[in-house]
């Protein structure tokens, strides 16, 4: 269905998350510090696979 991978902003820890979820594209995962992270979604439809990037920052708590 797709799978994410994630890195931090400084490219040195790396996640990769396959969902969580068999018929619905859930993908949970968790991260040990705050920050700036770069992720890739990438999904099969229709045939064929496709990439989304995106940016995000997690905050602290």
């Amino acid at each position: 269905m797709g799978h994410v991978v994630i890195l931090n902003e400084y490219g040195k820890e790396f996640l990769h998350v396959h969902p969580s979820n068999e018929n619905k594209p859930t993908f949970e995962t968790s991260f040990d510090k705050p920050g700036i992270y770069k992720i890739w979604a990438e999904f099969k439809q229709n045939g064929k696979v496709r990439a989304f990037p995106f940016v995000f920052e997690i905050k602290n708590k």
